[in-house]
């Protein structure tokens, strides 16, 4: 028997789960279908920053999208009943004195004004090398992505709402309004496939480019950091795993498109680690996965161009976390109720551009 569904949705990274909740908000009925193999958001710190570091600028919608993260994030939390918001500060380790001017200067100025501390601090620990001190950003945090991950799929299991699978594109047949998938006829899917939509025949023309991270787990004993540090990498207390474990990363590769962990990466990160922190580093876990990112770093939201049924969530990149959530209620709006996608993460910015 055929069942019927409103909403197909392929992939169960950060974007299809923050999708898969707002169809659940909705009272929407929609099935998951995702291998549970290693992907980009297993991988990443899921750290949420509303500032540029290297530059001292403002994210794109920063501060919005953290407020409306942290939201949702919180539903999750009672859903669940377990925590998986950890709001602390994030420090920037300063490396000359004309950094430092320069955060005084633009803290003054909106809408920096509320997201950088003028008030600096030293070092954080004997073990931290700061000799120019450490600026504070404010509407810092981290959530628990495997975690979080984690509790949703038991979450959709138990409602039946998954399939442990791949999608085979060659088994959707595509009517005007409605897909069938095997025994299921969906109105609409949508593809959340991070890396993996450059083996989606539909979408697959759009410029999304991989880029690779690599990241590392670490112990550092005695360190007591209660803060992330922003140095030449991210130092992350991980208190979930331990008082001395760590989050260190990452590393950014345009052309090595595999999610396999190279001895040259770790040995990169170490080495930046150590320029600002003397200790006793012991690796514990060394991680790599492909990132969805976008030439103009904005997400790719839409509809395509002749298979009405389809749509794309896609293009999350460095900040999936901040991102996932309002990206995915604004796709259901532009589908369920007409409001228009932001110019900024329509696909229709990259797919007139090839009409013309």
């Amino acid at each position: 028997m055929m069942k019927k569904i409103d909403y197909l949705v392929i992939g169960q990274g950060i974007a299809g789960t923050l999708l898969a909740h707002e169809l659940s908000r909705q009272r929407r009925d929609f099935v998951v279908i995702d291998p549970n193999g290693h992907n980009a958001s297993k991988t990443a710190a899921g750290m949420y920053n509303p500032v540029v570091l290297k530059r001292f600028s403002p994210v794109w919608q920063g501060k919005a999208q953290i407020l409306t993260a942290r939201q949702t994030v919180a539903e999750l939390e009672k859903m669940f009943n377990t925590t998986l918001d950890n709001q602390l500060p994030i420090q920037r380790l300063f490396h000359n004195a004309m950094e430092k001017q320069t955060w005084s200067k633009k803290a003054l100025d909106k809408p920096l004004d509320e997201l950088l501390d003028r008030r600096f601090i030293g070092s954080p620990a004997a073990a931290i090398y700061a000799p120019y001190g450490l600026g504070t950003v404010n509407f810092g945090g981290r959530i628990n992505l495997p975690k979080l991950l984690a509790h949703y799929r038991q979450h959709l299991a138990k409602q039946g709402k998954i399939r442990t699978a791949l999608c085979d594109y060659r088994r959707l047949k595509i009517a005007e309004t409605h897909v069938e998938y095997d025994d299921i006829i969906a109105e609409k899917v949508v593809f959340c496939e991070g890396y993996g939509i450059k083996q989606n025949p539909f979408f697959n023309q759009l410029p999304l480019n991989g880029n690779k991270g690599e990241v590392l787990t670490v112990r550092i004993p005695h360190l007591h950091l209660k803060a992330a540090i922003k140095s030449k990498v991210f130092l992350l207390p991980l208190p979930e795993q331990g008082e001395d474990i760590y989050f260190v990363g990452a590393t950014y590769h345009w052309t090595d498109k595999d999610d396999r962990p190279t001895a040259e990466a770790k040995q990169a990160l170490l080495e930046k680690l150590r320029t600002f922190v003397s200790a006793d580093i012991e690796v514990l876990a060394h991680r790599a996965g492909v990132r969805p990112t976008v030439a103009d770093r904005r997400p790719l939201l839409g509809q395509h161009h002749i298979h009405r049924p389809l749509y794309v969530l896609n293009g999350l990149g460095t900040r999936g976390v901040m991102l996932g959530a309002t990206m995915a209620k604004q796709l259901y709006q532009f589908i369920e109720d007409g409001m228009a996608l932001d110019p900024a993460v329509n696909i229709q910015r990259f797919t007139r551009q090839q009409e013309e």
